[in-house]
């Protein structure tokens, strides 16, 4: 790719626009309505999604406490004879003196585009003629989700950092993955663990212990982190599988995660989570533990340009940073968004990882 220094320019072979295979849409919930086991305190929105039909897993729905911001859902009707855009409109957050609660957490209740675009690229299918390296990429990635439900292949292991209410993590399980949905204390609390068990299906005749590959037990999913006091299981969703855990970007990985889970991680996927300026350091640090510890690991991440330099990292600038320690990176996909109230804004899907990989070669063998 062109040196970060210059302004960042999108090719018009990889642009990606909203893929009507995968639906999306959302619904606000009365707050006179009854609460039910899987409903936390705090919730005022259905977010549901709903795979291509190739996958063949019922939809799936997630609660959020505030409307979805530049998702290019369909404002709910009911959002008419309303004014909430949340349902907390005083001083202070329901969570500030929960453990592990920061400001930045607010923005993971809700549902922001780069979880449907990243979904799109990788569940959807591609369209002909354009990027062929791009879209080898994303293809390659696709195959080996589409994969992890055979028994007689790996199936394809994943990180999510900064899961918010779980979107990403919990419908890449439901499409055969493997994945660690990882975000700070409160949204693991009142976000994942929730949106999880409301899309729990059905345990599969095959022990997840064994998990397919020959490993008895599977450690990805299964092993004791060090600060757990108990071993916190798996929960089955479609075709795979989905574990919640705490992740803080600001205290190292290996006092947080086993380090046997770390090292297995093929795919780390980041949607929305690259924007302030003071947490993408400690993100891309975490990021540079993980690669470490699996050398094969490869990260898809989402950004999304914004106003307000400064505050929100540039593009240019978050490139020169991951450029700078000696990861590659480039663009796979972009697409124009409109956000509410603040006008159009372009998205972009990038992967990166640490040039000591030795099977990012896009040869579509097992080990992506």
């Amino acid at each position: 790719m062109e040196s970060s220094s210059s302004p960042f320019e999108q090719s018009p072979s990889n642009h990606l626009p909203i893929n009507p295979q995968l639906k999306c849409g959302e619904s606000y919930i009365s707050p006179d309505g009854p609460l039910h086991d899987d409903d936390d305190d705090v919730r005022s929105y259905r977010f549901h999604v709903a795979l291509p039909p190739s996958h063949d897993v019922p939809p799936l729905d997630f609660r959020s406490r505030e409307r979805s911001s530049g998702t290019g859902v369909l404002r709910p009707r009911s959002d008419e004879t309303t004014s909430l855009d949340t349902a907390y409109d005083g001083p202070m957050d329901p969570h500030f003196f929960e453990r592990g609660f920061y400001l930045e957490a607010k923005t993971g209740f809700q549902v922001w585009p780069g979880s449907r675009f990243l979904l799109e690229a990788l569940l959807c299918d591609l369209p002909v003629g354009e990027d062929d390296a791009a879209w080898d990429r994303l293809t390659c990635w696709q195959n080996r989700l589409r994969r992890s439900s055979s028994s007689s292949v790996r199936p394809l292991r994943i990180l999510e950092l900064g899961s918010g209410m779980g979107v990403v993590g919990t419908t890449l399980a439901a499409a055969g993955g493997r994945v660690l949905v990882t975000d700070l204390p409160v949204l693991v609390r009142h976000g994942i663990r929730p949106n999880l068990r409301r899309n729990r299906t059905k345990p599969r005749e095959d022990d997840l212990a064994s998990d397919r590959d020959d490993e008895a037990p599977s450690s990805f999913l299964t092993a004791l982190h060090p600060e757990e006091e108990e071993r916190c299981p798996p929960v089955p969703v479609g075709r795979g599988y989905a574990r919640p855990a705490v992740l803080d970007w600001f205290r190292p990985v290996e006092s947080q995660l086993a380090a046997s889970v770390v090292s297995d991680v093929d795919l780390v996927v980041a949607c929305d989570c690259i924007f302030l300026e003071k947490i993408v350091d400690p993100l891309l640090d975490t990021l540079e533990s993980i690669f470490r510890s699996s050398r094969d690991a490869a990260c898809l991440f989402t950004y999304q340009r914004r106003n307000l330099m400064g505050v929100f990292i540039g593009l240019e600038e978050l490139l020169r940073r991951i450029e700078e320690r000696g990861w590659s990176v480039r663009c796979l996909a972009w697409r124009k968004i409109v956000v509410e109230e603040d006008g159009e804004h372009d998205l972009y899907l990038f992967e990166t990882f640490s040039r000591t990989s030795k099977d990012l070669d896009g040869s579509g063998s097992d080990n992506v």
